[in-house]
């Protein structure tokens, strides 16, 4: 009798546990918050006027200079969705509901199955998956480097974080289901990562190549679901090498030239990337992560893994993983190129990081009083992280939404070209201002006026900025 309570009391959650809980709910609120704020800038306005004046296939076909079919592919059908201009902030905003509703559904079946194939944990409990599920996503997003661009700037939104719980759902149906249905479903999903931002698509070949040979010197067998997948991956990136789009976008790219300094486009963004706030609430996830794994250590039946070989094998992947990251940026770039293409190495490096804690959580006890306070901190920090953001980006969406507007009136208008207000801070979500006059128009400045119907560039009214300063 008294073991069966004491069993129980096991499996209750506890105060932390709804801490957690709460932590992520919140995060997740910042997320679809935010995403009502987004607003088309830069590359979004060129591939909706490549839309509008190509269709819905040929635009992406007939692309000078890119070519990633599924993402955009996403993108173009998202445009099909609105009637005018005006319906893009509900049109986005439920894409990224939907998106991120993929990634946390994806994220959490991830890491059920593992603990059912690696720890036999069949009756872990759905709190302690699913708060391992947020702790995961919310570190995940900390820890991307210009996740400003990456998490919600949407054309490249649909090619660096779409193919991510496409992934992890690809990975859970190879690990869980050994049925030709569960084999063409993952199939599917690595045919449509092919189609997306090409070094993710090289890494998780790469990984895949690796994952393959290790099985191969134990089993001296060919694995044939990952044999199948990686021709499924590649079906499309092969499909890109063919088509012109891709060598003209390299040599299009050549502004990014090697005397730029090779760091100094992946530096330039650590700062907004990784700065200390964003340091600090990845190390309190990490601590909150250990906290799970030791409540959930009485539950699991731990495998007997060679601490050294596995090691081995993170330090492995970790440097195929930044190889097949970086080197076709050195190629098309001369340097490291965006800092948003940094996404598969942080990404395999958040996991790694991510799954060791979870592993010396497992292995040592640290006392529960450490924990609670911890997770009200972390409260606290998301808090006010998701209150700050919230209030700049509505404030800006208000502000971009009255200045197209403004612009709509002056379609009349007999001037060579228009000029609009600056626009506030948009914090973590993007915005390309508009240049100045006398400037090289950039892509807002060209599309925002042409895909309301006005053939002109707009450009920043600069009278009202020095008003401001006065």
């Amino acid at each position: 009798m008294g073991i069966r309570n004491s069993e129980k009391r096991i499996e209750m959650p506890n105060y932390v546990e709804w801490a957690i809980l709460l932590f992520g709910i919140i995060f997740l609120v910042f997320l679809v918050l935010v995403s009502y704020s987004i607003r088309l800038c830069s590359d979004d306005l060129y591939f909706y006027a490549e839309f509008l004046d190509k269709g819905w296939i040929s635009s992406i076909w007939e692309m000078g200079t890119n070519i990633r079919f599924a993402g955009f592919l996403v993108f173009n059908t998202l445009c099909l969705l609105v009637a005018n201009f005006q319906d893009f902030p509900v049109v986005f905003f439920v894409f990224y509901l939907l998106l991120f509703s993929f990634l946390l559904f994806s994220t959490y079946q991830l890491i059920k199955t593992l603990l059912i194939h690696f720890f036999q944990a069949d009756n872990t409990p759905f709190l302690q998956v699913f708060n391992l599920s947020l702790l995961f996503i919310a570190a995940f997003y900390f820890s991307t480097i210009n996740a400003q661009e990456v998490w919600f700037w949407t054309i490249a939104t649909t090619i660096y974080l779409l193919p991510i719980p496409l992934l992890f759902l690809a990975i859970s149906e190879l690990i869980r289901h050994k049925t030709k249905r569960s084999y063409l479903t993952a199939g599917l999903l690595f045919f449509l990562i092919g189609g997306m931002v090409e070094n993710l698509v090289l890494t998780v070949a790469s990984l895949v190549v690796v994952l393959g040979f290790y099985n191969w010197l134990k089993s001296r067998k060919i694995d044939w679901r990952l044999l199948l997948s990686i021709l499924a991956l590649l079906v499309l990136p092969i499909l890109s090498v063919i088509h012109s789009g891709l060598s003209k976008r390299i040599k299009n790219e050549a502004y990014y030239s090697v005397e730029n300094g090779i760091f100094k486009t992946l530096y330039s963004d650590y700062d907004f990337g990784l700065n200390y706030n964003r340091l600090t609430i990845i190390l309190i996830i990490l601590i909150l992560v250990f906290h799970i794994a030791n409540r959930i250590k009485g539950q699991i039946k731990q495998p007997l893994w060679n601490v050294k070989k596995m090691l081995l094998l993170s330090l492995l992947v970790l440097t195929v993983s930044f190889i097949t990251t970086f080197l076709p940026m050195f190629y098309v770039y001369g340097n490291f190129g965006p800092a948003r293409a940094s996404l598969p190495f942080f990404l395999v490096l958040i996991i790694l990081i991510y799954c060791w804690t979870f592993l010396l959580g497992l292995t040592f006890q640290l006392s529960k009083a450490l924990f609670f306070p911890i997770s009200l901190l972390a409260i606290i920090m998301i808090g006010f992280f998701a209150y700050n953001q919230h209030t700049k980006t509505s404030h800006f969406a208000r502000e971009y939404d009255n200045r197209v507007q403004e612009i709509i009136k002056q379609k009349d208008s007999k001037a060579l070209f228009l000029v609009a207000k600056p626009l506030p801070d948009s914090g973590v979500i993007p915005s390309q201002e508009l240049n100045k006059h006398g400037e090289k128009p950039a892509m807002t400045s060209y599309y925002l006026g042409r895909v309301n119907g006005i053939n002109k560039d707009i450009y920043l009214d600069t009278s009202s900025i020095k008003k401001s300063e006065k």
